[in-house]
């Protein structure tokens, strides 16, 4: 029972997303859902997002990681020194526009809880 009210409110949080992200032409705002969203799914209380740039990354939306500021060039490296190790691609394959990167999750079971990784995948390919 407890799996389907799980299963049930990640559909809600996908729906209510893809909503938010269909409505909106701001990309900032779509950033800030985004990151707010994977923040409050995973407990933590740093993020950051980094779209692609010609060859590189730059820093489109940043919440709470000392050294990081939005407009900043920045590597994957980067992103593992200010502690934020667990980087999910945003898109898909050749599609793949960004990363969206958090510390290592605080929410229990995260690690065996290949569901809430594989909901995490989905509302970052939206």
């Amino acid at each position: 029972m407890n799996d389907t009210r799980l299963d049930a409110s990640r559909l809600e949080s996908l729906l209510e997303s893809a909503r938010i992200l269909g409505s909106s032409l701001d990309l900032h705002e779509q950033l800030n859902h985004l990151m707010r969203t994977v923040m409050g799914r995973l407990l933590v209380t740093r993020a950051a997002i980094a779209l692609r740039d010609g060859g590189g990354w730059r820093v489109a939306a940043v919440r709470g990681a000392a050294g990081l500021r939005e407009g900043d060039p920045v590597r994957r490296e980067d992103l593992e020194r200010a502690g934020l190790t667990l980087q999910i691609p945003i898109g898909e394959g050749a599609r793949e526009a960004g990363v969206l990167a958090v510390p290592p999750p605080r929410r229990p079971g995260w690690a065996e809880d290949s569901g809430e990784r594989e909901f995490l995948q989905a509302l970052l390919s939206l």
